[in-house]
């Protein structure tokens, strides 16, 4: 039940990420009447998860070129998660000085 009271937001959430752009989101946010308070923030919140996915599946290849496996799970999320934060870090900073 749960699983199906979640399944169509989702699939609209990650249609509405793949397909369009931040100025999409901005003007369809302005034709809803929704403020700029809100709608900029929502706009740098869409357009960072697919710059987030992009780099975490640059570091994974990058970790497989080097050798580095699931053998030791604690190392490997170790090595994942301190550079996606640095990396997710930096793409934030770099989304919220474009918008």
């Amino acid at each position: 039940i749960v699983f199906r009271m979640f399944l169509l937001p989702f699939m609209a959430a990650s249609f509405m990420i793949k397909t369009s752009d931040v100025g999409t989101i901005i003007s369809s946010m302005d034709k809803l009447k929704i403020s700029k308070n809100l709608s900029i923030p929502i706009a740098v919140m869409f357009r960072f998860f697919p710059s987030f996915k992009e780099e975490k599946k640059n570091i994974k290849m990058a970790m497989r070129v080097r050798g580095i496996n699931f053998k030791t799970p604690i190392k490997y999320f170790e090595y994942v998660s301190v550079l996606l934060l640095i990396i997710s870090s930096n793409i934030a900073d770099d989304i919220s000085k474009v918008a």
